[in-house]
Parts: structure tokens; C-alpha cells; sequence
């Protein structure tokens, strides 16, 4: 099955990575496990054999979505499908938006699944189950040196604060710095997540490939071991499948 998922030779083809956010992040990781993408697949399945896809899904998405679609392209809807355009707009699987009940909304952190073989464009319809606030980013002039946090003041700010300490803190810790060490460039560390999944994307895609030919790819005209690639791989695998509790 075509999962979505870029041509992982190619960097331009994931588009303009340093803008994602973390739930773009997390989305595009999650929709890689292949748990998830069982358990969309069981319900979806049935449903696509019940309901023809047709361009009709994609003429009620545009309007649903509030794109301004010309009268004469309307005119394929009947009377009652104009009355339920949004429907439509989201009653087959492989169209964005599209959602299932999550049986268990612990498992992935979600109350609805969505189609994990749509990546950019099903990203406003994802929601995680323990979404608190905030999320960091990186200011698009300095990624090495710097960090931004967005919050929410729809929610409890107190906590916010509280896990953005916890997180700087965590980075900290990481790089292992002390709270007085004197400042130092830090890894910039989308381009270790891009990395990581363009890892697993070569193994899925090109499962006979090796580390070396990895390696050059991932970094060229740059003198890498092979077992670099293996090290993004094996921490691709851990941001795929890492549990969330």
C-alpha cells in the first residue's frame, strides 16, 4: 500500500521542514507505525468497499473547507447532497478529515484515527488526547541557539510554565549543560529529526539498502561513518514506536 510518505532520496520532496510543529512532528512519525496504520486500516477497509470515491469527495472537501468553488462545478450534487455538502466532504478514508473512534484513545494519545497515508494536509484535523498548551519551536534565523515557546491562554498557564521548565530543563540535560555553564551551540535538532525520518523512509522504501549507501545519501560530500545512518535509523524507530505514558 502506498502509505504517502515522501521519496526519501530526495529533501525538498518532505517540503519546508524547519516550519513544522511539534504536532507535525509527532503526526508524521506516528503515521509511519505500522500498529497504527493496522488498526486505521481495519475500519477503513469495509468502508471504502461501501463508498465509491469520486471527485464529488473533493469538489464537498473544497467547499467544507471554505474554498470558493464555482456554481457550475456544483452542479454535479443533487438537491439532497447540497443539503449535506460536509458529509461528503468527510465520509471517505482517504480524504482528509476523515476519522475513526479510537478504541482506546491511551494507546496513541488520541480520541479519533486519522488516514496515516496523508501527511501535510491532515494535520489540522489532528489532536492529541494530552495536548497542554504550548509547544516549542525553533526562531527561523538561529535554529542552533535558540528555542520558542507558544502558549495557549486558553489554558491553564501555571501548568504550561511548569512544562516548559521541564522540557528546557530536559534539553539541558541532554546537551549536558548546567544551568551556569557558559552558553555553546546545541544540535540543531529538527535537522536530527528529518534525519531520523528520512532513516526509516529509506529502510520502508528500500529495505535492502545499506548503512554506507545510507549514510551518503542522508549526508553528501560529507565524510560520515556508516554507522550514522544506523544511529538515525534506530532513533527514528524510537520516535515512531516510543509509548507515550
Amino acid at each position: 500500500m502506498d502509505w504517502g510518505t515522501p521519496d526519501w532520496r530526495d529533501l525538498d520532496d518532505y517540503g519546508y521542514v524547519e516550519g513544522w510543529s511539534e504536532k507535525r512532528w509527532r503526526w508524521e512519525f506516528l503515521r509511519r507505525r505500522d500498529e497504527y496504520r493496522r488498526d486505521f486500516e481495519e475500519v477503513a477497509a469495509p468502508i471504502r468497499k461501501s463508498i465509491t470515491w469520486s471527485q464529488k469527495h473533493l469538489i464537498a472537501h473544497a467547499v467544507a473547507t471554505g474554498m470558493v468553488v464555482p456554481e457550475s462545478e456544483l452542479g454535479v450534487f443533487t438537491e439532497e447532497e447540497r443539503g449535506r455538502l460536509e458529509e461528503i466532504a468527510f465520509e471517505h478514508p482517504d480524504m482528509p478529515g476523515f476519522s475513526i473512534d479510537a478504541p482506546d484513545p491511551a494507546k496513541y494519545g488520541m480520541y479519533s484515527l486519522l488516514n496515516p497515508a496523508i501527511g501535510e494536509s491532515q494535520v489540522i484535523y489532528v489532536e492529541f488526547a494530552e495536548y497542554d498548551g504550548f509547544e516549542f519551536g525553533f526562531p527561523e534565523y538561529d535554529e542552533h541557539e535558540l528555542t520558542a515557546v507558544t502558549f495557549d491562554r486558553r489554558m491553564p498557564l501555571k501548568k504550561q510554565l511548569e512544562k516548559a521548565r521541564e522540557y528546557l530543563i530536559g534539553w539541558a540535560d541532554e546537551d549536558g549543560e548546567e544551568d551556569d555553564a557558559p552558553p555553546k551551540r546545541r544540535r540543531n535538532r529538527k535537522v536530527d529529526r528529518i534525519s531520523a525520518l528520512r532513516a526509516i523512509d529509506a529502510k520502508e522504501q528500500e529495505p535492502a539498502i545499506t548503512w554506507k549507501e545510507m549514510t551518503e545519501v542522508l549526508w553528501p560530500g560529507q565524510d560520515k561513518a556508516p554507522s550514522r545512518a544506523q544511529e538515525a535509523y534506530e532513533r527514528g524507530c524510537r520516535l515512531r514506536d516510543k509509548p507515550l505514558s
